[in-house]
């Protein structure tokens, strides 16, 4: 699956071997389209701070759960996460230990899973951030537009 020109899973969405058995790390997210991601939710908590965009809670409140839901399976799959942070026992041969330690590195390395689930989690963070931001906007602009009329 492709997105805007930027690879950002290596299997559909609908692959059950792939996301919808929490399998995030063979899915093929990487640090680079986390960090992306991250830039954008931050811009987007930028414009709502601002009051550069508004949506009303029935239509963000799908979207807010959501998150919820992400953030969740995130928590879980990083609970499970300490099986990362110990180099795998294959063995004493130089090759085997740098193999053990390069498959260490993969998940709790600078670009491992735990490294980029935590980012993805700071996403989702801000995501949800943002929506209740852009709620409250909402709720002000609709209580200025009800007290113009009454008044």
């Amino acid at each position: 699956m492709k997105m805007a020109g930027d690879q950002i899973f290596d299997q559909p969405v609908s692959d059950s071997a792939g996301m919808a058995g929490g399998n995030w790390v063979n899915a093929g997210i990487s640090a680079a389209a986390v960090a992306k991601t991250s830039t954008e939710a931050g811009k987007m908590l930028q414009v709502a701070k601002s009051g550069g965009f508004r949506v009303s809670e029935r239509g963000a409140q799908p979207l807010i759960e959501a998150l919820a839901d992400a953030r969740d399976r995130i928590d879980q799959m990083l609970g499970k996460s300490y099986t990362f942070s110990t180099a795998p026992p294959l063995g004493s041969s130089p090759y085997a230990v740098q193999v053990a330690e390069h498959v260490r590195k993969s998940g709790d390395g600078p670009q491992g899973a735990v490294t980029v689930l935590t980012q993805l989690q700071a996403v989702l963070e801000q995501s949800e951030e943002a929506l209740r931001h852009a709620m409250r906007n909402y709720r002000e602009a609709e209580d200025n537009a009800t007290s113009h009329y009454k008044a």
